[in-house]
């Protein structure tokens, strides 16, 4: 998507631009109200991404952590 003052250039701006001057709204405010809802919507997709990462990050811990108890339960069993 290009980009375009300062917030992506997201297909919903058109459709709700249109749908607001419809129902109403001047022009300038039914595409302000627009590019708001795109920001939000730039910035919902950007936290989603970030808790993918965050979500692999933990994922691999819990492997690695259960990995080293396992391996100290194992190593404690051939000690006796």
């Amino acid at each position: 998507m290009a980009r375009r003052d300062g917030v992506m250039a997201n297909p919903m701006i058109g459709s709700l631009s249109k749908a607001l001057r419809r129902a109403g709204v001047p022009d300038d405010e039914a595409r302000l109200a627009a590019f708001d809802a795109a920001a939000i919507d730039d910035r919902i997709i950007r936290v989603e991404a970030d808790l993918g990462v965050i979500n692999r990050m933990v994922g691999n811990w819990m492997v690695g952590a259960s990995l080293a108890v396992a391996a100290a339960i194992l190593a404690r069993l051939s000690i006796q």
